[in-house]
Parts: C-alpha cells; structure tokens; sequence
C-alpha cells in the first residue's frame, strides 16, 4: 500500500511540474519570436530601399 502512495505523490509532482516547464518554454519562444521580429524590423529601416519598396 505504501508504494502506491509514494507513486501517487511521484506522479502528482511531475504532472504539477509540467506547467511550469512548459510555461517557461512557451515564454522562451514568445520572447525568442519577438526579437526576431524587432531584428527584422530594425534591418527594414537600415535599409532604406527596401522600405520604399514597401512603401510603393
């Protein structure tokens, strides 16, 4: 019986801990997709061309 018990409390504490896993995860590529994002926008108005090419 006692081993059950510590199974339960071992399978309780992963699934508990898969949120926050991939919460961070999920935060990581949010934050990953908007520097990507920024980087693109800030090479577009280095570039003066292409933003006239946009802009036409």
């Amino acid at each position: 019986m006692m081993k059950y018990k510590i199974y339960g409390c071992l399978i309780a504490a992963i699934l508990g801990y898969i949120p926050q896993v991939l919460g961070a995860f999920t935060a990581f590529c949010i934050l990953w997709i908007f520097t990507y994002v920024l980087e693109l926008f800030f090479l577009i108005l280095k570039n003066d061309s292409i933003t006239q090419f946009i802009l036409k």
